[in-house]
């Protein structure tokens, strides 16, 4: 009788062992997939930001009425703009190098084309994520014609 008293006591101990390793793998996936879905979460949230950005830039250049109009405001607004975590402006001081607390930048590459009846600008605005290894997170080409006009050599 003894013997297999002892016999179901370990079947019920092994069974519960399995099952409490079932649910600790369950568990151990579900806190993973959680971690990869709030990565992607992250991701998409900081792409959609840069979007807005760049497009605001975007709207900017394309609503200048002249080309030197926008040579002017880029003076303004150096290249390339950095920014935050949290998405605010940075003044660079330092020149080429990144401020400390940089996260993201945008850059814009500024070309003309002169026809003989105008202008043709194009800018090339390009978003990165500097936290995450430099990675491109958005870009952006813009051209806008300005008949009539001279200029160029950005």
């Amino acid at each position: 009788m003894k013997g297999k008293a002892a016999a179901r006591i370990n079947i019920f101990i092994l069974e519960l062992t399995i099952i409490v390793l079932i649910f600790a793998l369950a568990g151990a996936i579900s806190v993973s997939l959680f971690a990869k879905a709030h990565t992607v979460g992250l991701l998409a949230e900081n792409t959609t930001i840069a979007m807005m950005k760049t497009q605001t830039l975007a709207e900017e250049f394309k609503s200048q009425a002249s080309f030197r109009e926008f040579t002017d405001l880029s003076e303004i607004k150096p290249w390339p703009q950095y920014f935050n975590q949290d998405w605010d402006v940075i003044q660079n001081l330092q020149g080429d190098t990144p401020p400390m607390d940089a996260a993201y930048s945008i850059e814009a590459l500024i070309s003309t084309e002169q026809t003989d009846a105008g202008l043709m600008a194009a800018v090339s605005y390009k978003a990165y994520d500097l936290s995450g290894g430099h990675s491109l997170l958005y870009s952006l080409d813009v051209k806008k014609y300005y008949p009539g006009q001279t200029g160029g050599g950005q």
